[in-house]
This record gives structure tokens, sequence and C-alpha cells, in this order.
């Protein structure tokens, strides 16, 4: 079979995904705050799907996130320390004069975890390519009995790190041994979601539950709502909340 032959097959494919994918888009800043640290972004064109949450005693983290989810939702290119360094190249900061304090903080760097999937179409099956740096989490969950199937990177809150890694604005960009990776082949009927550290923790510690019994994936209103009252509860930890819900027909 001929390149051509290859790519236009891929293009069909591809084609098939996006009419039957839907996506939905959850966040909320911690509580007392506007600023939200984390960010996220896609395009599903090509099937690819960001997070990133901004490391909050970091420089301007928001600003951070929000270029990585930009960044690599509009591009086709692996996460590797090849382009996070081009990534970190294209960023850039307002030039406005600087306390002493803010100024360390800068020369520091930004920094924020951060998991970039990609999905395709291959041979009636969806597989799904993921590169994770950091604590986000990737979760697939089961349609028909709305329980989550598997987990990925971690399996208990209890591997999540304390200290966890990141990509940073500034040399090294990656504060990390090495970013984790999997490719996993979805059978049909099941839903993604990628979720940043905070609900992560609280998806893993609830695993069992059926997700009925977790009213956030309605509307932004509703979740915001969840949010509040569960941070103010101290269910789950006050932190900037975001979370993807991915889903096929």
């Amino acid at each position: 079979m001929s390149s051509r032959r290859r790519r236009d097959i891929r293009r069909r494919n591809n084609a098939m995904i996006w009419r039957q994918m839907h996506v939905k888009c959850f966040t909320s800043a911690k509580l007392g705050e506007k600023t939200n640290a984390d960010s996220y972004g896609y395009d599903l064109e090509s099937g690819r799907f960001v997070i990133a949450d901004g490391v909050s005693r970091s420089f301007r983290p928001h600003l951070w996130s929000a270029h990585i989810c930009n960044s690599f939702a509009k591009s086709r290119q692996k996460v590797s320390k090849r382009t996070l360094s081009f990534m970190a190249r294209d960023f850039s900061n307002s030039s406005e004069p600087l306390t002493w304090n803010l100024e360390e903080l800068r020369d520091r760097g930004s920094h924020a975890t951060m998991m970039v999937l990609d999905v395709r179409l291959s041979g009636g099956f969806l597989e799904v390519e993921a590169a994770s740096i950091g604590d986000c989490l990737l979760v697939f969950v089961s349609k028909d009995v709305n329980r989550v199937e598997t987990t990925w990177p971690f399996k208990d809150a209890k591997e999540m790190p304390f200290a966890t890694a990141a990509v940073s604005s500034v040399r090294p960009f990656l504060m990390a041994e090495q970013i984790l990776r999997a490719k996993i082949r979805l059978k049909p009927g099941l839903r993604i979601l990628m979720a940043t550290d905070a609900v992560a923790r609280y998806l893993l510690s609830t695993i069992k539950l059926p997700l009925a019994n977790v009213p956030f994936f309605e509307s932004q209103m509703i979740f915001e709502k969840w949010a509040d009252e569960m941070r103010k509860s101290e269910l789950i930890e006050n932190d900037d909340l975001t979370l993807l819900e991915i889903s096929f027909d």
C-alpha cells in the first residue's frame, strides 16, 4: 500500500472520530481566588487533548499552563525534551518592572504539570497515546455501569508523588527523570477523563463508587457548585480543579 493511500485512510478514520467525539470541560479556581492556574486545550481534528496545572509557587503559573495547552493543542508534535524547549522559547512574560522578589521568582521560571492525549481509530478500536509529566490522571469509565475501569499512571492516591515532576519555562525545561508514556487500546463504550491532581486524588479515593454519585458531569455551573461544597467540607483539597470528559457515540 502506498504512503498516500495510508494517509487517505488515516484521514477518513480521523473524520469518523471527529463526528462521534464529544468533549465536556470543567474547571474551577480555588476558593477565595479569581485566577485559575489550571488550563486545558484540545483539537478535535487531530484528536489531541491537553491539560496543565500551574505550580502555585512559581512565576505566573496561570500564563504558563495556558501557553502549554495552547501550544500542544495546536501542534502534532510529541512531547519530548526538544519540543518542551521550543515551547519555552516561545513563551514570554510582560516586560513590566518587577519588585526584586518577583524578578527572582521569574528567573527561577514558571512551572506546571501536564498531560497530552492523542486519540485515533485503528482497526475498529480507539488507540490512545498518552504522555504525562507530573500528577495528572487518565481515567477510563464504562458507560454502561458508570464505573471506573482503569486509571493511568496511578492506581491509588498513595502512588501520587509528594514532590511532583514538572515542566519549566527555563532550563532545565523538563524537571523530571522521564516523561511517562502509555499506549492503550480501548474497547467500545468507554469514556475518557483527564484530571489535574486534586480531582485525580478524589477520583482515586472513590474509585469503587459509581460515578453517578459524583454529579459534576452535567454542566460547568453544577461542577463549580459541587467543587465549592466539597472544598468547604474538606472532602477535596482547596486547589484549582480541572476535568475533561471525552466520550464517543
